[in-house]
């Protein structure tokens, strides 16, 4: 587990020029690091392109359907950031949905002893290895949220 959050961490501080790649490791977990291992399964590059940082305008409210076109001189959204933004948006809704598979996993898991628990501490083990995935798929997806904001807000996604 520690690999793991090191590795997401560790995507806070990848050079300017770095590379993203998002892989299953021998466990099967998903992993996202700039040097994927040879033995890396379901290995996808996400590029990365550096862009100034822009501050994100508030939220305008919602209006109805008929918006008016954009003028020729607003700027164009950047395809490459797009695509980044739409893998780490699939990443973001693969890890909500492993999310609640644990959670329900642990709840099921804490109301259950096992026949083969009769000493209490497998079964609190047990108990703390779920707790533990759950906790590691809330950190996946606060730092996939953070990394989603952090891109430029012109990605044409909304």
């Amino acid at each position: 587990m520690k690999t793991v959050v090191c590795l997401l961490l560790s995507l806070l501080a990848l050079p300017a020029q770095a590379d993203l790649y998002r892989y299953r490791d021998a466990d099967g977990r998903v992993i996202f690091g700039n040097t994927p291992p040879a033995n890396a399964r379901e290995l996808q590059r996400i590029p990365y392109t550096p862009s100034p940082a822009k501050p994100i305008p508030p939220k305008a409210p919602d209006r109805p359907a008929a918006t008016p076109a954009a003028p020729a001189s607003a700027p164009q959204p950047d395809p490459a950031l797009a695509t980044q933004r739409q893998a780490l948006l699939g990443e973001l809704l693969r890890q909500q949905e492993a999310l609640r598979a644990a959670q329900q996993a642990l709840k099921e898991g804490e109301d259950v002893r096992l026949g083969s628990e009769r000493n209490y501490q497998r079964y609190l083990d047990r108990v703390q290895g779920l707790r533990d995935t759950v906790t590691r798929h809330e950190q996946n997806i606060e730092l996939i949220t953070r990394e989603i904001n952090s891109l430029s807000p012109l990605t044409g996604v909304p």
